[in-house]
């Protein structure tokens, strides 16, 4: 962040989207993984704020992603709903597809927490089977949202195989974080 702060922020590298703002949004995922919920959603926010100045609809669909990514991890869940469905419609419009499966595996957990499995768990299915990624690079958490989802219906035979799935993957693709 130090590197690109200031207008730096809006530089374009080599990529679909800006790796600046879309650099923020990693270092937020960390942050929250620490239990830093407030701090990262901060961080992702202000990426979100510089995406949409910008009108960059890439980076825009890949933060308010983050966004309610950050909004589930810390239980706000109608901010979460707000933000993926955000994300997704912004997806689908523009057909980014390089970030539909975790948006849809994001959201359709969001879905199963709010009692909506019925249209939640086909999202992340559709998600863990059509990865986009070079090398499926990614799947292991698209696996464990089914696992989470799948576990949240009562379906813990096929959420212990979701999730052994996903260790699995993160495993062979040598995703250590995942």
């Amino acid at each position: 962040m130090a590197l690109t702060g200031g207008d730096g922020v809006y530089e374009r590298y080599a990529g679909p989207g800006l790796v600046p703002v879309q650099s923020r949004c990693w270092l937020a995922f960390a942050l929250a993984e620490l239990g830093e919920y407030q701090e990262a959603l901060d961080i992702a926010l202000a990426a979100h704020e510089a995406a949409r100045a910008v009108q960059h609809p890439y980076s825009f669909a890949f933060t308010a992603y983050a966004v309610g990514r950050l909004h589930l991890a810390r239980g706000s869940l109608t901010q979460a709903l707000e933000a993926l469905q955000r994300a997704r419609e912004l997806v689908e419009s523009r057909e980014i597809v390089q970030i539909r499966p975790v948006v849809n595996a994001w959201l359709g957990l969001a879905l199963t927490q709010a009692g909506r499995a019925k249209e939640g768990i086909p999202l992340i299915q559709e998600a863990a089977e059509k990865p986009v990624a070079v090398g499926g690079t990614g799947q292991g958490p698209i696996s464990a949202r089914l696992a989470e989802a799948l576990r949240l219906d009562g379906r813990f035979a096929a959420a212990f195989r979701a999730a052994t799935t996903a260790v699995e993957l993160a495993r062979r693709q040598e995703e250590r974080g995942n």
